[in-house]
């Protein structure tokens, strides 16, 4: 962090400047990554739940086919 007085030169500023620019550009990079990890997550986590549902109803389907067939 740059203190800035009156006896700040403009180097200073500018190696300031492009400091905090590298900073809040990789902030930014990091940011956008993990918006499209998030994305990449919530996708997988739709498909697995799919995946669950459709083996909770065949598991559910198997259970009704073993009921019929003790009733019989």
């Amino acid at each position: 962090m740059l203190n800035v007085t009156e006896k700040t030169t403009d180097d200073e500023l500018a190696k300031a400047l492009a400091a905090f620019e590298k900073r809040l550009a990789t902030r930014a990079d990091l940011y956008a990554e993990l918006l499209i990890f998030k994305r990449y997550v919530d996708k997988k986590t739709k498909a697995l739940k799919r995946q669950y549902l459709a083996l909770h109803a065949e598991i559910a389907k198997f259970g009704r086919k073993v009921k019929q067939s003790k009733e019989t």
